[in-house]
């Protein structure tokens, strides 16, 4: 609570009671509303795929670039290990390799390609600039992230069930 408010309520004078109706209690309404739509951010990235939730407390302390980049590197390490691409090799044509090869298989046979296309380029796109630029202005807010952090979820989620064999 703002010092302003309890000195205000501990003096009790009529000029206080209007600084507490005009200033002090829609002060108070705001942090309140922002605290809630933190509770929001973090019941929404906690409901996440743990790599990307574990991320909630850097995003909450407002460092979005480096959760983003957090979250990316862990996928590309996670696609890096699934398809075994070597250190130097470039990991969008190697998605195209393994899906060529068998090594990763879309849950259904007919959506290979869009899987294949989909991870190229989460990866190819959003993974490159996320990495190795700084995150555009209308990117690092809670809003403008959300769906970056959305779209690694389903990277993640659609990696495990194209590494799955029946």
């Amino acid at each position: 609570i703002d010092g302003n408010l309890i000195r205000h309520i501990s003096f009790g004078q009529s000029s206080d009671w209007g600084d507490i109706s005009h200033r002090d209690i829609p002060r108070e309404m705001l942090k309140i509303m922002e605290y809630e739509k933190q509770l929001a951010l973090v019941e929404y990235l906690n409901s996440l795929r743990p790599e990307v939730s574990r991320i909630s407390e850097t995003v909450l302390n407002g460092d979005i670039d480096s959760a983003l980049k957090t979250v990316y590197s862990s996928l590309d390490v996670k696609i890096r290990t699934l398809i075994q691409s070597k250190p130097n090799e470039s990991t969008v044509p190697m998605i195209g390799k393994a899906f060529k090869d068998g090594l990763l298989s879309a849950p259904h046979p007919e959506h290979n390609d869009a899987v294949r296309n989909f991870l190229q380029g989460v990866l190819g796109y959003y993974r490159s600039n996320i990495l190795h630029n700084a995150l555009p202005t209308h990117r690092n807010n809670i809003s403008g992230s959300l769906s970056l952090f959305g779209l690694a979820h389903e990277a993640f989620w659609l990696l495990d069930f194209c590494t799955k064999k029946t």
